[in-house]
């Protein structure tokens, strides 16, 4: 017997018939809040700078009531309640053939609309105390088929948290809270690995760290109770409630959450994002959100051969499968990754059959303009770009669906700018996450596979202090300073670390201070022993010792800059002490580096001064030296060097200084006279006994004659030879006349500083 139904009745039929096949039932009584979030920005530009505008977002069930005209936001900040208006909804149900929608939910809990509110910017004047300060917003109902919570439909309460950060006033503001980039996960077939990722960002680039957070009643502190074999850690089913079922785990650090599950229904769970500002906390957001788990995802239903839809695959080039990727990289380095998806899968034969078309959705804050832009659209440029960007940007936003594959590249170029720079401390690396979702079209709920690429971006290690060499003085004062890279800078320096080295000059000693005279940049360092110079033409070193030191800056100059070695010039001074030219003189370093010979060199100009004749007479490792003087009133110079055998191949020179310096008087013996002898021709043969000169000062004979005993006397020659001691006077004529003689000795400084006379000698 056929019956038959009313109209009204039948669609009441179809509705339960509906809410039975995908396995729980809908409360459609309630307004059905299905979660939210409240979160806050801190106003850096404009009029309105240093103030706070609240946002609270609201998710509720197209199958309940419409969500509220405007919120008001209870607080124990010294603001009073904050009212938030609302400023837009939003259709977020899920896109495709057969899928519900706000306007057509058909009593599907992943028909869903967004509800915005934003507060007017305001001040907050005091410092937050230790237990923060919370801005909650509470409302009644939840959807009575919650399986996970053991409360029915009860109380709804959304909150966040503002703590103290160094005790710093927050009027002006100077932090803004976490925001959520994605969309919440509305739901997700039952059987399928799922992977979900919330992707909380921050304007700071303060740390974020994710955990599960628990579902509140109707005021804050006030925990909802959940059902049994649920908690706030483990809010969706479990081996417990199926031993297929594989837990859900979230990541702390990337906020993936990942889990298997053969139990459907409806879950809340609870995600709290907690911002670390220098390792302080400084925020707290929660999201609660309804997840639908959907098990009526045949593309061939029974009783034929079951076919289950499954995820979009996702893959890059190679074939090889993509989903957490956490890559660290240096500020500077260029991320790219192809990205491959498809889904040849079919769509079933109540929403048309054929083939499935896949499209895919990306969030990240430093995503630019349309996804095209490196430069603009992202809060610290350079940006990063989808090629070909296959994402509508161009409001009313839809999905771009591709016939079973899409492609697609991400680009990025990391850089300093990546790194933050927050108040009272730096941070040397900063994470940054770009979710990339790929949907199907298969409908009641499209399969989705999330891709999570985890960007690290670490400081550049720090380039250390150069290796400094030499320190050359030149004649006029000028010094000319001579260094190597340090060694760990890299055979090549690939990254480009370096940027400079700032060299600071002490006129007043390696003690100081210092003061920074120049800079060496604009340059790359190729290698190692890159020998690289500069002159201080102001140093004036004639007059007294200068240091110098260098900083490097390099990387994103964000640690302290790495200091060399210090290097001084030499300055030497020159006395006499006793009959000794003495040379004492500054060190050039404390030791003396490993290239040097470990010692210093004296070097003497050869008299007079200026003459250019330079000599090595020594070698010491003090910083003193005694050289006899061998002049006897003379002008000498000297100079110390030390010289650098390492590859830059230099030699450090001292001033030059010098003394009028005297030798002493030697004392010796006066040549003796003893016997002549007249030749036959005439000529006189003289003999005599000679000095004794064990110093060796002598220099040479002199013999005089007269014909008159009174004199006159003339020099009529010399013997310059010590061992000499025979001279004939040729033209004596002494075998007419009668001839005088006598001898000096000549020694000593320069030939004239000691003559010693010998008696007088008679030749008849």
């Amino acid at each position: 017997m056929l019956t038959r139904y009313p109209k009204s009745k039948m669609k009441k039929i179809l509705i339960i018939l509906v809410l039975l096949l995908f396995g729980w039932n809908h409360e459609t009584q309630a307004s059905h809040l299905m979660g939210g979030e409240i979160t806050w920005d801190c106003v850096k530009t404009g009029p309105d700078v240093g103030k706070f505008i609240f946002t609270v977002k609201l998710y509720r069930d197209c199958n309940g009531v419409a969500g509220p005209g405007n919120i008001s936001l209870t607080t124990n900040a010294p603001v009073g309640n904050i009212n938030c208006l609302l400023v837009s909804q939003l259709d977020i149900s899920p896109k495709g053939p057969g899928c519900p929608t706000c306007a057509s939910p058909a009593g599907l809990a992943n028909a869903v609309e967004e509800f915005v509110y934003r507060s007017a910017p305001i001040f907050i004047t005091g410092v937050p105390p230790a237990a923060g300060w919370n801005f909650w917003w509470t409302s009644c109902c939840r959807n009575a088929a919650i399986v996970n919570l053991g409360a029915g439909s009860g109380d709804f309460t959304l909150r966040a948290y503002m703590f103290p950060y160094n005790a710093t006033n927050t009027n002006p503001c100077f932090d803004s809270s976490p925001q959520f980039a994605e969309k919440p996960q509305l739901g997700t077939c039952t059987r399928n690995l799922t992977s979900y990722n919330h992707n909380a960002i921050d304007a700071e680039i303060d740390s974020l760290v994710y955990s599960w957070g628990n579902p509140l009643q109707a005021t804050l502190g006030s925990n909802y109770p959940f059902a049994a074999g649920y908690s706030a850690i483990s809010p969706l089913p479990g081996p417990a409630q199926n031993p297929s079922n594989v837990a859900a785990v979230m990541n702390p650090a990337t906020g993936v959450v990942t889990f298997t599950s053969f139990t459907s229904g409806a879950f809340v769970t609870v995600t709290k994002v907690t911002a670390y500002k220098c390792g302080i906390k400084v925020a707290e957001i929660y999201r609660e959100i309804q997840i639908a788990l959907i098990n009526n995802c045949w593309i061939v239903p029974p009783p034929a051969v079951p076919v289950f839809n499954t995820p979009p695959k996702v893959q890059d080039l190679l074939g090889n499968p993509l989903s957490v990727i956490i890559d660290t990289v240096f500020a500077g380095d260029t991320v790219e990754i192809d990205i491959v998806a498809f889904d040849f899968e079919g769509l079933p034969a109540s929403s048309g059959g054929g083939g499935q078309s896949v499209y895919l959705n990306a969030t990240g804050s430093q995503f630019g303009t349309n996804f095209t832009n490196a430069s603009a659209g992202c809060p610290f440029p350079p940006c990063a770009t989808l090629t070909p960007p296959l994402i509508d940007t161009v409001p009313p936003i839809a999905p771009v669906f591709f016939p079973g594959s899409l492609q697609t590249k991400f680009r990025w170029i990391t850089d300093c700018n990546h790194l933050p720079r927050n108040i009272g401390c730096i941070t040397l690396s900063s994470t940054y996450n770009f979710v990339l979702k790929t949907y199907d079209n298969f409908c009641p709920s499209p399969a989705v596979n999330f891709n999570t690429l985890s960007v690290v971006v670490v400081a550049p290690p720090a380039v250390k202090g150069a290796r400094m060499k030499c320190a050359d003085v030149l004649p006029n004062g000028n010094v000319n300073l001579t260094l190597l890279p340090p060694v760990d800078t890299g055979e090549a320096d690939t990254n480009q670390f370096f940027k400079a080295f700032y060299i600071f000059r002490s006129t007043a000693g390696t003690a100081g201070p210092y003061v920074l005279i120049d800079s060496l940049k604009g340059f790359k360092i190729t290698n190692y022993d890159t020998v690289i110079t500069y002159s201080d033409l102001t140093a004036n070193a004639n007059l007294g010792s200068i240091s110098y030191y260098t900083t490097t800056r390099s990387g994103c100059d964000l640690e302290q800059r790495m200091v060399s070695d210090t290097i001084s010039t030499i300055f030497l001074q020159v006395n006499q002490v006793g009959f000794d030219a003495s040379l004492t003189w500054t060190p050039l370093s404390t030791p003396l580096g490993l290239s040097t010979q470990r010692e210093y060199e004296v070097w003497r100009e050869q008299p007079p001064a200026g003459s250019g004749n330079w000599n090595m007479i020594g070698t010491t490792t003090s910083l003193s030296y005694l050289d006899p003087v061998f002049v006897c009133d003379d002008s000498i110079n000297y100079r110390i060097q030390v010289v650098d055998t390492s590859a830059a191949n230099c030699i450090s020179h001292s001033n030059i200084d010098g003394a009028q310096l005297q030798s002493a008087v030697p004392n010796i013996t006066s040549p003796s006279l003893r016997s002549t002898e007249v030749l036959a021709n005439g000529d006189v043969a003289l003999c005599w006994v000679g000095t004794i000169d064990t110093a060796g000062y002598f220099s040479q004979y002199n013999i005089y004659h007269s014909l008159s005993k009174s004199g006159p006397y003339v020099n009529i020659g010399n013997v310059s030879i010590y061992a000499t001691n025979t001279f004939t006077h040729v033209g004596a004529n002494a075998n007419n006349q009668i001839n005088y003689y006598y001898l000096t000795l000549v020694a000593g400084c320069d030939a004239g500083s000691l003559m010693k006379p010998t008696s007088l000698l008679v030749i008849l």
